[in-house]
């Protein structure tokens, strides 16, 4: 398996560490709003769900903190096939075995 230079090293920490903040951050943000006064982009009050702004935004919050699980159980999956399949050889599976194999004596 290739090694990571440092750089791509440092750069996937990065892009890590963004993706978690994204999530944590959007997670403070619904828990913080889960209460809220619901009004309309005049300001004026309104009932619960009739074009809220912040409603809008934390239906989209929970769609992003969806979308990290989805990739979240992806990735794992991925890397689970991945390193499962090097352990497995498919001959095993696919195609039959062959006598000397089986360890089959030939005494005729």
């Amino acid at each position: 398996m290739a090694k990571l230079s440092e750089k791509d090293t440092v750069f996937t920490a990065v892009i890590t560490a963004c993706l978690v903040l994204a999530v944590i951050f959007t997670s403070v943000f619904v828990i913080v709003e889960y209460d809220h006064e619901h009004i309309d982009a005049e300001g004026r009050h309104i009932p619960a769900g009739n074009n809220c702004l912040i409603c809008l935004e934390i239906q989209i919050a929970l769609r992003i903190i969806e979308a990290f699980g989805r990739l979240v159980v992806c990735l794992l999956l991925a890397g689970f096939i991945k390193y499962t399949a090097f352990f497995v050889k498919p001959q095993t599976f696919f195609f039959a075995k062959k006598p000397a194999e089986l360890k089959v004596k030939f005494n005729c």
